[in-house]
């Protein structure tokens, strides 16, 4: 049974383990981008590239991956999934089997929200010193599902609002958990039917930040996507 169960995740691909730990490979990365070792970057562009090494230090993504170094880069690639996984599935849950009105879970989910966010910026902004991804293809996935816990996230967030103070309106207050999440949807495919309305100051914040994350996150994409294609010509 285990057999099949390691052939069915990881297949027959072989993994050559890095010597150094996650930390020094994290040192050395902010050492390439202070000293300009790979990329000529400047000003804005340069400070982002600090900024978003440096926040790494204090979102869940860099331990967990350090954490599962030390089990094994397989056991690594596997945990840093389930990592994701758990993020997407983890609002789900508050979203729909709870009312939830305390204001920490929703700075957590936030804290969670951060470390995606970061890794989406990480993949355009910092592919000169981060390794090359051995499958494009799973790195496209987890962009994906990155995405889609960006969705689920701000639908909790909306839920929340609701709870303060009834905030969005669906031909009345509405206060269903789906409601929420067909808003989220409606924001972040720039849709927006009309037929729910945010009232409060709060719920009108929130949809502005998720629709420009909406537009970060097109603009994004569609930079790794042409990436991608640059790659593929170059080795033709």
């Amino acid at each position: 049974m285990f057999s099949i169960l390691h052939q069915l995740l990881l297949g027959n691909v072989a993994y050559h383990k890095p010597h150094a730990s996650v930390y020094s490979q994290q040192a050395r990365r902010l050492n390439a981008v202070w000293n300009n070792t790979h990329h000529s970057d400047i000003g804005i562009e340069r400070i982002l590239r600090l900024m978003l090494l440096l926040s790494q230090y204090v979102l869940p993504g860099l331990h967990i991956r350090a954490f599962g170094h030390r089990i094994g880069l397989k056991a690594n690639e596997l945990l840093v999934e389930f990592f994701v996984l758990l993020k997407l599935a983890f609002p789900f849950y508050l979203l729909f089997y709870t009312h939830i009105k305390d204001g920490y879970m929703m700075l957590f989910i936030a804290y969670l929200l951060c470390d995606s966010l970061n890794y989406i910026v990480s993949v355009i902004f910092l592919d000169d010193v981060f390794p090359k991804t051995h499958s494009y293809r799973r790195t496209l996935i987890l962009l994906f599902l990155n995405y889609l816990e960006v969705i689920i996230s701000f639908a909790f967030f909306y839920r929340y609002a609701g709870l303060q103070d009834n905030s969005i309106h669906m031909s009345g207050i509405i206060t269903a958990p789906l409601d929420h999440l067909y808003y989220s949807i409606m924001i972040a495919t720039s849709i927006g039917f009309g037929d729910v309305i945010p009232a409060s100051d709060l719920s009108k914040e929130l949809s502005i930040i998720q629709a420009v994350l909406f537009l970060l996150f097109i603009l994004f994409f569609f930079n790794f996507f042409n990436s991608r294609l640059e790659n593929l010509k170059n080795k033709e």
